[in-house]
């Protein structure tokens, strides 16, 4: 058992669902974009296939050279953040991103 420690990390593996785009946040430029895994379920005796969506954050350090677009299988390490903000009507509201920092292709 963990004794005063805790862990927040995060593995996943699948592609990119929406094109990539760059965004710079107090002087630094982050990659965000939509990633989507994939796991086959069996429901009524039958394969069905279960997509679930994540936002990822990452920076240039962890980019690198790599080319990055719709489609591209990967391999991602990271970590949970989540973040409160006001929406349009004024309700507090909070969004969970995976921070990145660690980007592999994948050859699937």
């Amino acid at each position: 058992m963990l004794n005063q420690s805790t862990i927040n990390k995060v593995i996943l593996a699948g592609k990119i669902d929406k094109e990539p785009r760059w965004h710079v946040k107090n002087g630094k430029r982050t990659l965000n974009f939509s990633f989507v895994t994939t796991e086959r379920i069996k429901r009524n005796g039958f394969d069905e296939l279960f997509h679930e969506y994540h936002q990822i954050q990452a920076n240039e350090q962890v980019i690198g050279k790599e080319t990055l677009n719709y489609g591209t299988p990967l391999y991602i390490q990271g970590r949970l953040q989540t973040s409160p903000y006001t929406d349009d009507d004024a309700i507090k509201r909070y969004k969970t991103v995976v921070v990145a920092y660690s980007i592999e292709p994948l050859g699937f």
